[in-house]
Formats: C-alpha cells, sequence, structure tokens
C-alpha cells in the first residue's frame, strides 16, 4: 500500500514519515515537496491515502486537490489535510475537495496522527482475500 506525502518541510516531512513508518512493512511511502510534484507522484504511484500539506510557498495544497479531481485516476484517492487553519475554513475545505477525508491540525500530535490513519486506513484500506 502506497502513501503519499506531500509537504515542502523536510522538518515536518521527516516527522510525518517516521510516524507513518510505525504502520508496517506493507507501507510504501511516496514524498512530494508541494502540489505539483505531488499530483506528478500521484498519477505514477496511485497512492491509497495522501497526507497534505495546505500551506506550501509553491503550489500549495489547494492546487493539488484542484489538480487532483480533474484526473480521473487520482480523482477518488482520499486526502488528509494538515493545516493551522481555523474550523470555518475547514469546512469551506471539505465542501469544496470531496477528495478531503480529514484533517491534521498543527502542530501534529504524533499519537493523533498515526491513530487516525491507521484507523483510516482499516476502516478503508484492501481487505483479505479468501
Amino acid at each position: 500500500m502506497n502513501l503519499l506525502i506531500v509537504e515542502d518541510s523536510p522538518v515536518i516531512g521527516t516527522l510525518v514519515r517516521k510516524i507513518l513508518e510505525r504502520l508496517g512493512p506493507h507501507i510504501q511511502l511516496v514524498a512530494a515537496l508541494n502540489g505539483k510534484q505531488g499530483i506528478e507522484e500521484a498519477k505514477k504511484e496511485r497512492p491509497s491515502l495522501v497526507i497534505l500539506d495546505w500551506m506550501m510557498p509553491e503550489y500549495g495544497g489547494e492546487y493539488f486537490l484542484k489538480e487532483q479531481c480533474h484526473i480521473p485516476e487520482i480523482a477518488n484517492v482520499p486526502v488528509f489535510v494538515h493545516t493551522g487553519l481555523k474550523e470555518e475554513d475547514l469546512k469551506n475545505i471539505i465542501k469544496n475537495y470531496p477528495a478531503v477525508k480529514s484533517f491534521i491540525r498543527k502542530p501534529i500530535i504524533p499519537t493523533k496522527l498515526f491513530a487516525k490513519i491507521k484507523t483510516f486506513l482499516d476502516d478503508n484500506g484492501p481487505k483479505p482475500q479468501g
């Protein structure tokens, strides 16, 4: 299972990567430094989930979401946005971008991030055949 981390900060990107590595060896992590690069990686890797920073100086989270909805092969990939935005702004993002399934508030609390993503993947990930 591939997870895509779109994050411009090396410090936060490393933190998120270390948290997600705890999900197990079946998880492959792919990284992008901005929304444009994130779209290219998503088309190539077809991730099961995208962890998207909203505020990036170049090609931010909104760019990613606007592009994503126009590309059929990735339009339905679920996205978790991490941001410091206010609650009212978050509601508008959810309303405008149906791929957004959850938010991770900054500052990132590792145990909350891990639990939220693990629960989502357990509930929505591939089911064993048989």
